[in-house]
């Protein structure tokens, strides 16, 4: 299946600069979804990493340039190896997230430690931004280092909760 605004991109003339502004721009006759990312490596839905097109005004001028996006660890070295292959063809690069990507290939970022009934899979979005977690790990699956790993965790309170009574129904 594709998505609108690749296929639109792959009916415009190549050679027009004037038809990729329009796609760009979401003017396009046939267009629906202008820049949408696309999917240079493929994977699943979070494991896949995406080229974007943007255009920014710099210096009073407009500027196109390129961004990539890889949100599972094991897709980050492909990323940066990618941006700097582009990098050194003098093509304008921007990689996503660039700080939380540089923390997270130092080992500086935070695993988000999450309850066994939830999966992995999109599990990052329950932490606040300003906690630096990118990925999440199960508790039990620290195995035997629970011990060393603990004096490092810190444990956001849990809200009370307090049970509904129903009236006879």
């Amino acid at each position: 299946m594709q998505m609108a605004g690749v296929m639109v991109l792959t009916k415009i003339d190549p050679n027009s600069i004037e038809e990729f502004q329009l796609w760009l721009d979401n003017k396009h006759p046939k267009s629906s979804i202008g820049g949408h990312p696309f999917e240079i490596k493929r994977g699943g839905n979070s494991t896949h990493i995406d080229l974007y097109i943007h255009k920014e005004k710099l210096f009073k001028r407009e500027e196109i340039f390129l961004e990539i996006s890889a949100g599972a660890i094991n897709r980050l070295a492909e990323a940066v190896l990618i941006a700097n292959a582009l990098h050194r063809k003098k093509i304008p690069i921007n990689i996503r997230h660039a700080d939380s990507t540089r923390k997270r290939i130092l080992g500086q970022d935070n695993y988000g430690i999450i309850p066994e009934y939830m999966f992995h899979a999109y599990a990052e979005r329950h932490f606040n931004s300003d906690q630096d977690v990118f990925d999440t790990i199960h508790y039990k699956d620290l195995g035997r280092y629970k011990r060393r790993i603990k004096p490092f965790i810190s444990w956001d309170i849990l809200p009370m909760l307090k049970p509904v009574v129903k009236e006879n129904i």
